[in-house]
């Protein structure tokens, strides 16, 4: 997460269970790579 976060990129985490610490809090908390596409923004 930090490393997206310091080269300004938004950050997904997929939950499977564990979290990472306080400082590497992501921006979307999902529970699977499906739920993460729907964030995801689709080019046309």
């Amino acid at each position: 997460m930090a490393g997206g976060r310091a080269a300004g990129l938004r950050t997904i985490w997929v939950d499977r269970g564990s979290w990472p610490s306080v400082d590497d809090q992501a921006d979307y908390a999902v529970a699977d790579v499906l739920q993460a596409m729907e964030i995801l923004p689709t080019s046309t």
